[in-house]
């Protein structure tokens, strides 16, 4: 087995054959919680114990606790009571507590606020020497930083000043516990009006109108003005030309320059028209000028307009952000310009073209282009992930799925030894109280202290619990999306077998839109209402229902995993006939509804990889790339590793005239 590690700044603990140290897995958490079945009736009884302990603590009950000091939960009783009473608990009894439960989040939730009590008390030198990251919200690193440039040296508190900044430069309003730190920034004018006017930009541009007004008030007289029409322009664009304070100056350019970029966000025809009376009439900037040529360009792009490519290529490649270069690229690939998909992936800023979409987009530009030796390079790299372009690119090359050759470490064991480390058998416990919303908290803790094999095994440890989100999430942590064994369990694998079968579609499509949408919980809602594992409207469930001869369908109907798979697979199976047996198509229709996808075919028939990247909607675009990749996986994990290579599955997509 892999050694695992865990540690943070209070302790230090590794362990390979299960070798443990410094209190982080105590001697209750012992290899005798999953075989002594003496303890484990022991928890069972502590348990219940506990429940009505903590609702009575909660409610500000006095009530006896010392029977339950062995229970893994014990510290949340002695946190509820310092909690309660937090204003009034001695130093003495916070620090007791930290040290006692340095493994714990609430350790690190009682640390910040002793951290606040030590500014209060301006005890700077102090806060410097106990100071740990890790533990650190934002309140606690504004206290930090403000210790530094009270106590620290000359070059600590030139960066702590830096990274005061940089932290109040933010479109959201920071913490109150901040407000001292900041108030240190205005009195060693480190925040200049072009600052302000930075930040206020920057809230605007987030609609975070409320900050942006309030930071008004700390500009010259003269300037607040306009800068309040810069805030209404945001809404009110028209309101905001009219406005009888906007002149000729550079921030009422500014003003002029965000409205049209509003109205263009509505209508970009007429955010073109706008902007036509305004750029000649007014001294802009060529750089002013070409931002917001470029951002009119990209509205243009999202309604696949033709001029779009052209408008793009008139703006010179300095004055294009990396924003323009993506739809100059996105355009560019959709009408087949592929000298003009080179050039605006060559003006993309280094971090976006290494992107394993732009590198893709790369590959297939230098293959048209004649440059085959950097296109097969290109498609060598990416074809060794479980990707969208990482299957297609094996494809180009005519290769194996690598991903499904490689030997998948099995994370079994390293599962049942994670179990026993103290916060993740706290979430364990809160999880078989119902609290899930703790559990969570302590699991994503101890992820924080944990490494990359550390992670899997939680992971690992997550499936055996039947969480699959939490899976997944713990994967993502890893950054190491080619664990296929643990991102994608084969959960209700009858059920989906069963229904996609009755419904002539193919399981591995179900399971991918399932994956994507829910991650296998049964009970989620979202915010638009959709519900249960495939993530149906009730509209779009009732009219599946009915076109099915079933009785009316009720909403908690849809929450009941059979019924959910059966509707969700007819819908699918009618949406793929809708769309000729176009999957990328009907996989947006699933997503944004059927209308927009017809909405985006193209006048001439193009390959479906052209068709999916130049959907206007980024999260449609993101979810039929994720929904096809993974239905590429499930089919090679259905079939024993004999699945449709993902090229067979997308079919070009034709054009209006066809369809």
């Amino acid at each position: 087995m892999k050694a695992l590690k865990y540690k943070n700044n209070y302790y230090s603990v590794h362990w390979g054959i299960m070798k443990l140290s410094t209190g982080l897995v105590t001697l209750l958490f012992s290899i005798a919680i999953t075989t002594n079945g003496t303890f484990a009736a022991k928890l069972d009884t502590q348990r219940d114990q506990f429940d009505a302990v903590y609702k009575k603590i909660k409610q500000g009950k006095s009530t006896r606790t010392s029977h339950l000091k062995d229970y893994p939960l014990y510290p949340y009783l002695e946190y509820e009571k310092i909690r309660r009473n937090l204003k009034s608990t001695s130093e003495k009894t916070l620090l007791t507590f930290i040290d006692n439960y340095k493994n714990t989040p609430l350790a690190d939730e009682l640390w910040s606020h002793w951290l606040s009590r030590l500014a209060h008390k301006k005890k700077w030198e102090k806060i410097v020497a106990v100071y740990s990251p890790l533990a650190a919200d934002t309140s606690a690193k504004c206290y930090y930083l403000e210790a530094l440039m009270h106590k620290g040296n000359k070059e600590a508190a030139k960066s702590a000043r830096h990274d005061a900044i940089a932290l109040w430069m933010s479109a959201k309003s920071r913490p109150k516990a901040c407000n001292s730190l900041f108030a240190q920034l205005k009195k060693s004018r480190s925040l200049s009006k072009e600052k302000y006017w930075q930040r206020i930009e920057l809230a605007v541009d987030k609609g975070n109108s409320k900050l942006a007004r309030g930071l008004v008030k700390y500009l010259p007289k003269d300037e607040q003005n306009i800068a309040r029409q810069y805030v209404v322009s945001h809404r009110s664009p028209q309101k905001a030309l009219k406005s009888k304070y906007l002149g000729s100056g550079q921030y009422s350019r500014k003003v002029i320059a965000h409205a049209v970029k509003r109205i263009a966000r509505k209508n970009y025809k007429k955010g073109y028209r706008t902007w036509k009376k305004y750029k000649n009439k007014y001294a802009f900037s060529d750089q002013k000028k070409h931002e917001v040529e470029a951002y009119l360009a990209v509205r243009a792009s999202f309604n696949h307009d033709k001029g779009a490519l052209h408008s793009f290529s008139k703006i010179p490649a300095k004055y294009r952000n990396d924003e323009a270069n993506i739809w100059m690229a996105r355009m560019a690939l959709r009408e087949g310009k592929w000298g003009q998909l080179n050039q605006a992936i060559d003006a993309m800023g280094e971090e976006v073209a290494q992107q394993d979409i732009w590198q893709y987009w790369k590959a297939r530009a230098s293959e048209k282009t004649g440059d085959t030796a950097l296109a097969e390079t290109l498609f060598h790299k990416l074809s060794e992930n479980a990707t969208f372009y990482g299957f297609l690119s094996a494809d180009h090359l005519n290769k194996s799925y690598k991903v499904f050759d490689k030997h998948n470490q099995s994370w079994e064991n390293c599962a049942e030894n994670v179990q026993i480390v103290s916060p993740v058998f706290r979430a364990m416990e809160w999880f078989k109280l119902g609290k899930d919303s703790l559990a969570y908290k302590e699991w994503f803790w101890a992820l924080k202290h944990m490494n990359k094999d550390g992670k899997l095994a939680a992971a690992a440890l997550a499936l055996k619990l039947e969480k699959p989100i939490l899976a997944v999430r713990s994967v993502a942590k890893t950054k190491d999306w080619n664990q296929v064994g643990l991102r994608f369990p084969l959960l209700y694998k009858k059920l989906i077998t069963e229904m996609s079968g009755k419904n002539e579609v193919n399981p591995a499509w179900v399971y991918g839109i399932m994956r994507r949408e829910s991650v296998f919980n049964k009970g989620a809602v979202s915010g638009a209402r959709a519900m249960g594992l495939m993530q149906l409207l009730p509209s779009t469930a009732r009219d599946v229902g009915r076109k099915l001869g079933l009785a009316k369908v009720r909403k908690s109907d849809l929450l009941t995993p059979k019924l959910n798979i059966k509707l969700g697979s007819a819908y699918l199976s009618s949406m793929l006939d809708d769309f000729n047996g176009s999957y990328v198509k009907a996989t947006a229709g699933y997503n944004a509804g059927p209308s927009r996808s017809v909405k985006w075919t193209p006048d001439k028939t193009i390959e479906a990889d052209r068709w999916v990247e130049s959907i206007p909607f980024r999260e449609t675009r993101k979810y039929v790339r994720a929904v096809m990749a993974y239905t590429t996986i499930y089919d090679h994990k259905l079939t024993d590793g004999k699945g449709m290579r993902i090229s067979d599955r997308l079919k070009p997509v034709k054009s209006r005239s066809i369809n």
